[in-house]
């Protein structure tokens, strides 16, 4: 199988979760509830469980083990979320399952009962668990420096060999029994690899030559495949999309929304998207997708019309004139924005500098692979970024952590109050939980805290094989051989 980046860390508590290390984290970890690619919740280790938005109890199927043996029980399980809530862990999503309030943890073995309690409540409590809440065996939480290169895994699969940059094996727990209703362990594939490729081309060429039996393709290479009756085309849309971030650390360019609502003026989303994936996606002017719940086309009315005229005009307004050939500052000095790129983006990137440099704009732009662009964005070496809002969520919940949790993924430091009260109330109250979601996003929108600019289609080919899946990764209980 094909993945289009890298694993960054097989800890699935600090990962970003993009196509290398999302589809690792699904053959490696389980969670206590699973999600279908239908959206419907089914267990996962726990067999059954009693939950609102204060949080609930889980019953934990017996007989669960740990890849290496050891028993899953409901104390493995709580040392695990203990350790995701540990400032010292680097865990990235605790605001997305927690919502930013304590949380009491308790494990009763004898009962197999793994129990929680909410400060703050989540009304999504049950597809966030699902999506972000994996578990970490007690070798891994034990020893978390080699976790980072060496899974301590729950799931399906145990890692055998890894070659990091190029390709990773992984080999059927034939031990594993949390399976979804009508799966047998023996269904899934005994033996699965993942082959980093980044590049289109390139990952067309492998499926031709035989040398992949699944890949995902962005751009018009995959036309190529379209036409060849032996392979399988299955598009699937992300949840949530690209936006543009800009960095509003003080001092910054990007922390004034003055600044930030002039540069989207100048930002097409159509031509970004015919840039970045040759129209292989789809423009984007919201930051929630049509697919996530709570969607309202709306909320696009917010975002100003594009047009350079106006953003120019609005950048002098703000005060950054023009001196000579290039933009200052209040302070008098030049304006000079680091836009770190990623090259999976193709020459996205490099449209929008030719738009900030019309403005008289002075763009450094870098074009990174994967891993080393999000090294510099979270070194806070950045002052643009596309940041992938894309997650396997499927729910508005899935932006808390990127959009509001001080540290975490919020790298561009948005600090938005009026985002944060409708969140309190969408997490809060189910009956207003649409409406709300709806108004944070707005408000987000308003200040230009982000750009939206394309909502990503991944076209998986697959040759002999079916299955089913999300954006960044398939599900390993569905890939089924068809010879």
């Amino acid at each position: 199988m094909g993945i289009r980046s890298d694993i960054d860390t097989f800890d699935p508590h600090q990962t970003l979760g993009q196509f290398g290390a999302g589809q690792m984290v699904r053959l490696v970890y389980s969670t206590l509830v699973m999600r279908t690619s239908d959206g419907d919740l089914i267990p996962g280790v726990a067999e059954k469980w009693d939950v609102d938005p204060h949080g609930g109890d889980f019953t934990i199927q017996e007989g669960v083990l740990c890849s290496d043996g050891s028993e899953l029980t409901a104390s493995v399980i709580k040392k695990s979320f203990d350790r995701m809530l540990d400032p010292d862990s680097g865990a990235q999503y605790v605001e997305r399952l927690f919502a930013g309030g304590d949380v009491e943890f308790t494990a009763d073995d004898s009962t197999r009962t793994f129990s929680m309690k909410l400060e703050n409540p989540n009304t999504d409590l049950l597809p966030a668990l699902a999506n972000v809440g994996q578990i970490i065996c007690g070798a891994g939480v034990d020893n978390p420096e080699a976790l980072a290169s060496e899974p301590q895994g729950s799931g399906p699969f145990r890692l055998v060999s890894a070659k990091r940059g190029d390709s990773y094996e992984f080999e059927r727990r034939d031990d594993y029994v949390s399976l979804p209703e009508g799966v047998e362990v023996t269904d899934l594939p005994k033996r699965l690899s993942l082959k980093y490729i980044a590049d289109d081309s390139a990952m067309v060429n492998a499926l031709l030559a035989g040398e992949l039996t699944i890949g995902p393709v962005m751009g018009r290479d995959g036309e190529r495949l379209e036409t060849r009756d032996e392979f399988n085309h299955l598009p699937i849309e992300s949840y949530g999309g690209d936006g543009l971030i800009f960095n509003q650390s003080p001092g910054l360019p990007g922390a004034d929304p003055a600044f930030r609502k002039a540069l989207a003026m100048a930002v097409d989303p159509q031509l970004y998207t015919r840039a970045s994936t040759f129209d292989r996606s789809k423009p984007l002017r919201t930051l929630y997708t049509p697919n996530l719940d709570c969607y309202t086309e709306d909320n696009a009315d917010l975002l100003p019309e594009v047009s350079v005229d106006a953003a120019a005009q609005a950048l002098d307004a703000a005060g950054y004139p023009l001196k000579g050939d290039a933009r200052v500052g209040p302070d008098g000095k030049p304006v000079t924005l680091r836009f770190v790129g990623d090259t999976l983006k193709n020459s996205g990137p490099q449209y929008i500098t030719d738009q900030f440099e019309k403005l008289g704009i002075v763009v450094d732009l870098s074009m990174n692979d994967t891993a080393t662009g999000i090294q510099k964005v979270f070194s806070n070496e950045f002052d643009l970024y596309i940041f992938p809002f894309a997650a396997s969520l499927g729910t508005p919940t899935q932006h808390l952590g990127s959009v509001s949790e001080e540290g975490g993924v919020n790298v561009s430091h948005i600090d938005n109050a009026e985002y944060k009260k409708a969140a309190q109330v969408a997490l809060s109250d189910p009956d207003r939980r649409c409406e709300a979601w709806q108004e944070g996003e707005a408000a987000l929108l308003t200040n230009l805290d982000l750009l939206p600019l394309t909502w990503p289609v991944a076209h998986y080919f697959a040759k002999d094989v079916t299955f089913e899946g999300i954006y960044y990764s398939l599900d390993p209980f569905t890939i089924r051989s068809t010879k």
